[in-house]
């Protein structure tokens, strides 16, 4: 699988379009119209595989927090499954979802009456300071943990990569970021064509290009699909004839 950078797919989307030297579109505005573009490659991809990208993290536990904090990179709140492994001791960290979930966390963290995790998530406001937007959702564990380490495992889908502002750092720092969907490159240099188009007002070129890109999204989709299928080729084996003899 090869990456490559937004350097790469950059030179090369100029070079495409001849505007090397085009003064209409500034180098920000370049990368703006890159994220869009992931952005658009990157909701396809988590409504038709969801475990396109897949992650774990284990937050590190302390005696008597409930409250971690999220993975930086997730995308919304998608967690998959969290698991607890410890020892011989490994089970499924269920979410709280029942009707009385609220009653039932307090319950839980006044009397301790649960023997195994749960979790549930709480979404406070994010916050901003010097620019930087902190997100403070929590990976909240009821009952508070009761040990320390890294015995619980979140399973979550990560954001694709963002390109950072030119202005943020500088050119190369901006050209050197990993765009890291391999599989849909010629997706996202579409998009990141059409957007360019639309902004250069080349509205004869632009029909063209949106033409190929319904044709890529196609592409993309069955794509999508087929890896689906290819992970879903598991086949139970027939015990029954040893259950049986038993």
């Amino acid at each position: 699988m090869l990456y490559r950078t937004y350097g790469q797919l950059r030179t090369e989307l100029e070079l495409d379009l001849d505007i090397q030297d085009e003064s209409a579109i500034t180098p920000d505005e370049l990368v703006g119209i890159y994220n869009k573009a992931v952005d658009e490659c990157e909701a396809e991809i988590h409504t038709l595989h969801e475990d396109y990208f897949l992650n774990d993290h284990q937050p590190t536990l302390v005696v008597g927090t409930a409250a971690y904090a999220m993975p930086s990179d997730i995308y919304l709140n998608k967690i998959r499954g969290v698991v607890y492994e410890s020892g011989t001791l490994i089970y499924e960290v269920k979410k709280i979802r029942n009707r009385f979930k609220f009653i039932d966390i307090q319950e839980t963290n006044s009397f301790g009456t649960a023997e195994y995790y749960r979790y549930y998530i709480k979404n406070d406001a994010p916050t901003l300071a010097d620019s930087v937007i902190t997100n403070n959702m929590k990976f909240m564990l009821v009952p508070t943990s009761r040990e320390a380490g890294t015995p619980v495992t979140l399973w979550y889908l990560r954001q694709a990569n963002r390109v950072p502002l030119v202005t943020a750092g500088s050119q190369s720092a901006s050209d050197d970021t990993v765009v890291d969907i391999p599989d849909f490159y010629a997706f996202v240099q579409k998009k990141a064509e059409c957007l360019c188009l639309k902004k250069l007002e080349e509205y004869t070129a632009l029909q063209i290009a949106l033409g190929e890109l319904e044709q890529l999204r196609g592409q993309l989709r069955s794509t999508l699909s087929e890896m689906i299928e290819d992970n879903d080729n598991e086949v139970e084996l027939d015990m029954s004839h040893y259950k049986e003899h038993n």
